[in-house]
Parts: structure tokens; sequence; C-alpha cells
């Protein structure tokens, strides 16, 4: 099967700059911020300026504006509007110990439970076995997941607009569209994100990180479809196909 590639190589020398709103990504500053005043113009604070997801999430953010910030950090003298902004602070600060480490690695974890868990990624040892299909996980927390694709079973309703998800992650991370929290800060500037990957993902910005190396030449990337993509280029192959031709 043939994919399809940009014919325009000079696209994918260009980093892609992420929208700080909903996490899409393109070439180009030009382009993104094309996007952000077609997607996201309403959603803008008229104060200071800050984009939100959602018009709820721009709303909130403007009451604060005349509000007094009244949560203090008992470690340095910075104040916060939010007592959950607080937290996240705080926890930059106190970092509990890690006294579980890993066998195998440098990692170490607060739970033994979380060390054992994570020691199962060294080993191809998968003892639990998928009731619908052949595959097998480390974990029975990982196969309930899994089952969920074939039952369709969706326990996980957000309290906001009735979806329903197959794991309480992707309830949390879509909830933030609605309250427009943002609890992961950048340790490099004052911006914020609603997902760990996308602060991650932003954060390389600043460091310059690419963790992502092609195994067939010296490339790096900062992300993994950009890997991906530079990887289809050595097979010969195409990133998407066409719909109306076998190009």
């Amino acid at each position: 099967m043939c994919l399809f590639f940009a014919t325009d190589s000079k696209r994918y020398s260009q980093p892609r700059q992420v929208c700080s709103v909903c996490y899409r990504s393109f070439v180009g500053l030009a382009r993104l911020h094309r996007h952000q005043q077609i997607a996201h113009i309403s959603h803008v604070c008229a104060v200071c300026g800050k984009w939100f997801a959602t018009l709820r999430g721009v709303q909130e953010h403007r009451a604060m504006h005349g509000r007094e910030k009244r949560y203090q950090c008992s470690h340095c003298s910075k104040l916060f509007l939010k007592l959950w902004s607080l937290k996240t602070h705080e926890a930059r600060h106190v970092r509990r110990e890690r006294s579980h480490q890993c066998f195998f690695c440098a990692k170490s974890f607060k739970e033994a439970k979380n060390l054992r868990t994570h020691e199962q990624c060294h080993t191809t040892e998968r003892p639990f076995l998928c009731a619908f299909c052949p595959k097998r996980f480390r974990t029975e927390a990982i196969l309930r997941v899994h089952e969920r694709i074939h039952t369709g079973e969706r326990p996980y309703k957000c309290n906001y607009c009735g979806k329903s998800f197959n794991q309480p992650t992707s309830r949390i991370t879509h909830e933030r569209l609605h309250t427009g929290a943002r609890p992961f800060a950048c340790r490099f500037c004052d911006l914020s994100f609603g997902e760990l990957n996308s602060r991650n993902m932003h954060e390389r910005s600043h460091t310059g990180a690419r963790p992502y190396k092609c195994s067939q030449c010296d490339r790096a990337y900062k992300d993994p479809l950009s890997l991906k993509v530079h990887t289809l280029r050595h097979a010969g192959e195409r990133w998407k196909k066409c719909t109306h031709c076998p190009r």
C-alpha cells in the first residue's frame, strides 16, 4: 500500500508550532496564527490576551482579574487566585522521597506497588490474556482498559456534557476543556497546559531536546509523529493515501 507524502520537502524541515488552546500543530507561525484567529478569536481575555479552549473558560478567567490573590505559597512569597494553582506551585518546592528504586533502571517511586508495575515493562512476561482476542498484557489494569474496546463499555462519564470514556484519565483530560483548568505549568515560562504530554512537548522548545531518534540515520525529533513521518520516507512510503487515485 502506498501512502502520500507532501511534495514540498521544506515543510518537514520547519519546526511545528503547537496551538496553546487546542494543541493542534501547524507548519510555521503564520498558519498557527491564522488557525487561532479563526478557531479561538472569541475565547481571548480582553484584559491580558490569554487564550482559552471554551467561552466558559474565558468568562471565568475574566472574573478573576478584579479578585485578590489570597493563596500564598508557604515556601516563597508568591500569591495565587486558585487553590489548585497554589498546590501545583508548591509541588515544585517539595518532592516526596522516592525510596523504591527500579532494579533495572534509575527510576524511583513513592510506593512499592508502583515500582512493581513499572518493573514489568523491563520483562517480556505478559500473563494477562484478553478474553476476546489473542493479545496479552503486562498488568490486569491495562487488560481491563483493552477489553472495553471489544465490549464498548464506557463507564466514565463527563460531569459537564455527559460524554463517556473507557478510562478515567481520558475523562479528566476532557473535562479540562469545560473548566479551562491547566494544571501542568511550564518550568521555563508562564504557560500552562491541560495535558502533561503537551507541557512536555512545549518544554522541548526551551531545552532543544529531541528524544525521538531515527534508527536509520542521525536525525532526531521533538515528537513521535514527526519521527513516524520521517521513518516512512526511509521506506519510500508516503504519509497519506489519496482517496481518489492510487497515489
